[in-house]
């Protein structure tokens, strides 16, 4: 009797069920990147049990490098074992970038920039500019390099430095509505910073960074030295789908001053949150905003940029902010041509009486994906109110 009721206890049991085990992940189509790199990407390993949503994801990584336009999978079984195909088509990753904007005032800047994506085929950028604006009596000019090695501690960190080198001339000294003089201005501007992955999926993110920024005037005002320290946590779950981003992102940024400007200290917290929705075929409804305040203190010598379009410069800082856009970005020529109406807005919190700034717009872009994804985009921005300005912009480049 007692040997009958273990045998109906054991044919009660659930069957245990064995997932397929990879035996191959084969990688095709790869020229410029090197398999390392894609392998490495994966969060999948020959030997593992197989995993769509894992597979699902190693794509979302690869994707997200935005070194492919394509990763097409492949998932063959064959007696309780998977052979993984991927197909990958990638991006051209050496570009030369031709700069140009132009302003409504008849100003405009002309340059080049040459940008290594994929440096080694590790995902490291080498980007080297410059820059130069025409019909500018302040004759700025800028130089800039800046590197990027991505996941090259422990394969969890990337690693950071942009150097960046300014002059302008005969810039106007006003002081209690006078105008005193000129000057000229060299800057050297400099980012170390260090990116640190907290999961696989590469979705939290802890971000250091360094600032220096010198300044150097030739009459009337003081040089500076100033140095900051930033420390920020990201959330990112978009992913680059080439014609379009999906996906939501938030993020968290504080930023410290050295106290040369205050006899405490100086700094700033931001937050910010964006969303973009997928509409249809590649159309895309996006929202988002952030908010920022300084904190420390320093009388009115650390103003933030609220960043919100279509007003003069006045009306957008001050010690503390919010702004919000909402646009809809729907494509009027296939995967081509795509305009994006857009309601800008928010508060600086410097104007008094302290007013809602408000500013419709739309963004025309031209765009075409071929080894890259070259763009041509347009902007405008009218704000309605007090301090209100038309504001357009001019830009060629590339998307990466």
């Amino acid at each position: 009797m007692r040997t009958l009721l273990l045998l109906l206890f054991l044919l009660l049991l659930p069957m245990k069920t064995y997932s397929a085990v990879i035996e191959k992940i084969e990688i095709i189509g790869l020229k410029w990147t090197k398999e390392k790199f894609v392998r490495r990407e994966l969060l999948l390993k020959e030997g593992d049990t197989f995993s769509k949503e894992k597979l699902k994801n190693s794509i979302r990584n690869l994707l997200n490098t935005h070194l492919f336009y394509r990763i097409t999978p492949e998932v063959k079984e064959k007696d309780g074992k998977v052979t993984v195909v991927l197909k990958t088509k990638e991006r051209f990753p050496i570009v030369p970038i031709p700069k140009f904007r132009a302003k409504t005032n008849g100003t405009f800047k002309t340059g080049i920039e040459i940008r290594d994506y994929n440096f080694r085929g590790m995902g490291n950028h080498i980007f080297l500019g410059l820059t130069k604006w025409f019909k500018n009596e302040h004759s700025e000019r800028n130089f800039y390099i800046n590197s990027m090695f991505y996941r090259i501690i422990k394969d969890r960190i990337d690693v950071g430095i942009t150097l960046n080198f300014f002059n302008s001339y005969n810039n106007v000294f006003t002081k209690d509505n006078k105008v005193l003089g000129n000057y000229n201005l060299k800057s050297f501007k400099a980012n170390i910073y260090m990116i640190k992955y907290l999961d696989l999926e590469k979705i939290r993110r802890l971000m250091l960074s360094f600032r220096p920024e010198i300044n150097r005037y030739s009459n009337w005002i003081e040089s500076t030295n100033q140095y900051y320290l930033s420390l920020g946590f990201t959330v990112d779950k978009t992913t680059d789908m080439v014609y379009y981003t999906e996906g939501s992102f938030y993020s968290f940024y504080i930023d410290f001053a050295e106290p040369n400007l205050s006899t405490v200290f100086t700094g700033s917290l931001i937050g910010t949150y964006n969303n973009s929705l997928k509409r249809g075929n590649v159309n895309t409804f996006s929202y988002g905003g952030s908010v920022g305040t300084k904190i420390g203190y320093s009388g009115n010598g650390f103003l933030l940029d609220s960043g919100i379009p279509g007003y003069v410069s006045d009306k957008v800082k001050g010690k503390r902010f919010f702004n919000f856009k909402i646009s809809h970005r729907l494509a009027l020529i296939n995967k081509t041509v795509f305009i994006k109406p857009t309601i800008a807005g928010g508060d600086a919190f410097s104007n008094i009486p302290d007013n809602f700034l408000i500013s419709p717009g739309f963004e025309v872009e031209a765009f075409w994906a071929r080894l890259v994804d070259g763009i041509i985009r347009f902007k405008i921005f009218k704000g309605i109110g007090n301090g209100s300005d038309v504001q357009t912009s001019l830009k060629l480049g590339f998307r990466w």
